[in-house]
């Protein structure tokens, strides 16, 4: 983890690329994002911004290539 790394999941202290990491590798809901990172399974504060990690990385792998 780097300063440029924030943490998405205190609790568990899952970084924002770890999160990341485990969407582009298949965990496309929130529950799978919890089972391969471990976010998410304390106090359950961090699933709206989980939820929108998985929405914009999901949103990348689907744009058209455009140049």
């Amino acid at each position: 983890m780097t300063w440029d790394d924030p943490i998405v999941c205190v609790c568990r202290h899952v970084s924002e690329d770890t999160i990341v990491r485990a969407i582009r590798a298949g965990a496309d809901t929130l529950e799978k994002v919890r089972v391969t990172s471990g976010a998410n399974t304390g106090c359950g504060g961090c699933a709206e911004e989980i939820e929108e990690l998985i929405e914009d990385v999901m949103s990348e792998a689907c744009a058209p290539d455009l140049g």
